[in-house]
């Protein structure tokens, strides 16, 4: 157990006094903890005068009452449970130490606001938690902070490693704010790529939104596979802090949540709206300013993802909590972003970011629902939105429409285009898109479209060669079977799997399934004698000669569809029967698992190929015929 926290707390002050670092007002209330990183041993003591009822307190097991030194304090301790078996909310190691404040315990302590967090431990480690920054001791053989809890809804979060410090800053319009990343030794390198990109998101949400509503922000690494947003900070998997895509969209969303999420808190019994809204003002808008291609891929991902959903998979935006496995994410991330989008192109650009704004005003510090975002989107348009939001959260699925005729005559304006669509399920309203393609260019129209069926009638001056229904995927619809290449996501999120075991040792094909599954023991694995079941998907690992063995069979064609020659290559066909196939390979097998580690974000890819050194190479299988097309003679 570490020592006495007066003895910590005094030599702590000591150092500040000599370094000339202000501690704490003593008119603040003071919990003061001490992590020991060599026993895994925490402690926590406070003024009794501060105590609510023990009984009261939602302490974890592990976490119990010490008696004090005095009568003037009270202390609990308690052991992080070792890394190994560690749950999602605490854990320990060499590497790394957390405890999350979902569980409630710091503010059951401490009271709901106007309290300081000392923290302390020894070198190298580092401490942080969430709240505001107060100061902070470099001592020789220790290290501690205090942070203000000053919001009156704040839940304390601690993170403890071996890390190193750099620091910059950013000017907003509130004034400068100090941005830290907290990386270990051999992740130092990075600290100012992702200082770089952190200002440069700070400044332009503080802009497009309001004031950034913290006086830090820091990037802390995590000795577990996450990516959790917190206030004030985002706790970032080691295993992914060097990839690109976490400092483009990754550190873009889990910036963003401190003004959904943390800022504007979610109401999660009327839904949540947060994942949806940052999912499109991050990754979106990311993918928006790249390219055309790169946006309008995004999109059909989601709409992909989506149409992907059984019935028994699928659910109401309205009951979309958090994300627990891929088809809820689909709909809280994916479907949420386009219902945004559906509204941004319905009241325009300026009158959706100033309704944002006016949501960001009138809730910052306090819980909001779908209720409330409704109401700002009224307030500034002027107009009734309550068919619209009832039609997207509160009903399940997505409009399914087919193209069933379109031709083209003369006219005496010209030439006159006519469309027949049909929704085949229970009819939604929507905007929908049409391009006409003539001999001097397109034309781009929308139609409303809200029956069974509906004719339209476009007129042209030019002679019309072809007409397409959403090309570009802008709407918020079911997508046509010829539209959807097979991505990974349709063997990752599959209800049953089977691995061809190959002749792949055993501890390899655990490695390999526990990197590429939330729930690896979903998966059954088959021998070479033994037959695909038929509504199953496939998974197969294994060199190129044994990825060709185990097609014959259930491909007509023993060519691979793959051609790439990366280190390692990973991709998805479908089968004679329709069932979707996911292939890995490499020729060194006991490296596989770790390269695809990364899998998971790629879903919505037909393939990835992996580099001995640089970044993976992604893409979809081409889409060539679109039944939402149709050319005239």
């Amino acid at each position: 157990m570490p020592g006495s926290l007066k003895q910590i707390a005094a030599s702590a002050a000591v150092f500040g006094a000599s370094l000339g670092v202000a501690w704490a007002d003593e008119a603040t209330p003071v919990v003061d903890i001490n992590y020991d990183p060599a026993t895994r041993g925490l402690t926590i003591a406070f003024e009794a005068t501060a105590l609510p009822d023990k009984a009261s307190l939602n302490l974890p097991d592990w976490l119990a009452w010490s008696d004090s030194n005095d009568n003037q304090s009270l202390q609990l301790v308690g052991t992080l449970p070792d890394l190994e078996d560690a749950t999602a909310t605490m854990g320990a190691s060499p590497r790394g130490a957390f405890l999350f404040g979902g569980l409630h315990w710091m503010s059951d302590i401490a009271g709901l606001s106007g309290t300081d967090i000392r923290v302390t431990t020894p070198a190298p480690f580092k401490a942080i938690a969430t709240g505001n920054w107060v100061s902070e001791t470099n001592g020789t053989d220790f290290y501690s902070g205090i942070f203000r809890q000053d919001k009156d809804w704040s839940s304390t979060d601690l993170f403890f490693g071996p890390y190193d410090i750099s620091k910059s800053q950013v000017e907003t319009s509130q004034g400068p704010v100090e941005l830290r990343t907290y990386f270990k030794e051999d992740e130092a390198e990075l600290s100012q790529d992702y200082l770089a990109a952190v200002r440069t998101y700070l400044a332009d949400y503080s802009e497009q939104i309001g004031p950034y509503p913290n006086d830090g922000f820091a990037v802390v690494s995590a000795p577990i596979p996450v990516g959790y947003a917190f206030d004030g900070l985002t706790y970032v998997s080691e295993q992914i802090l060097n990839h690109p895509y976490m400092l483009g969209r990754s550190l873009a969303h889990e910036v963003l949540h401190n003004w959904w999420g943390s800022g504007v808190r979610i109401d999660y019994g009327a839904g949540n709206w947060a994942e949806g809204i940052t999912t499109y003002q991050a990754d979106y808008a990311l993918a928006e300013a790249q390219e055309a291609d790169a946006a309008k891929a995004m999109r059909r991902t989601w709409l992909a993802s989506l149409t992907s959903l059984s019935k028994e998979q699928d659910q109401p935006l309205r009951t979309f909590r958090a994300a627990d496995h891929n088809s809820s994410q689909a709909v809280g991330y994916g479907k949420s972003a386009m219902v945004f989008h559906a509204l941004r192109q319905d009241l325009g650009e300026d009158v959706f970011d100033q309704s944002l704004r006016v949501f960001w005003k009138d809730h910052n510090g306090k819980r909001a629902s779908w209720g409330d975002l409704q109401s700002a989107f009224e307030a500034t348009s002027a107009r009734d939105l309550d068919a619209f939001f009832e039609q997207w959260l509160e009903r399940p699925g997505l409009p399914k429409i087919t193209l069933k005729h379109a031709s083209a005559e003369t006219s005496d304006d010209g030439y006159l285009v006519t469309v027949d669509l049909k929704q085949s399920n229970e009819p939604f309203s929507l905007r929908l898109p049409l391009v006409i393609e003539t001999v001097a260019g397109e034309i781009e129209t929308t139609v409303f479209l809200d029956g069974p069926t509906q004719t339209f009638s476009i007129t042209t001056s030019e002679r019309p060669t072809a007409v397409s229904v959403d090309p570009d995927f802008n709407a918020l619809r079911a997508l046509i079977d010829d539209e959807l290449p097979v991505a990974i996501r349709e063997v990752l999120g599959a209800k049953d799997v089977v691995l061809l075991t190959n002749d792949v040792s055993a501890d390899r094909q655990d490695a390999f399934l526990a990197n590429l599954f939330s729930n690896p023991d979903k998966v059954s694995r088959l021998g070479a004698d033994q037959s695909v079941p038929d509504t199953a998907a496939v998974v197969v690992i294994g060199t190129r000669d044994q990825v060709l063995a185990s097609r014959e069979g259930y491909f007509d064609s023993q060519s691979l569809k793959s051609n790439f020659e990366g280190d390692a290559d990973v991709w998805v066909e479908l089968d004679d029967q329709e069932r979707p196939w996911l292939f890995a390979t490499s020729e060194d097998l006991g490296s596989l698992p770790d390269r695809v580690a990364t899998l998971r974000y790629y879903g919505g890819r037909s393939y990835v190929s992996y580099p001995k050194e640089g970044r993976a190479t992604a893409g979809r299988w081409p889409v060539t015929d679109s039944p939402l097309r149709i050319e005239f003679d």
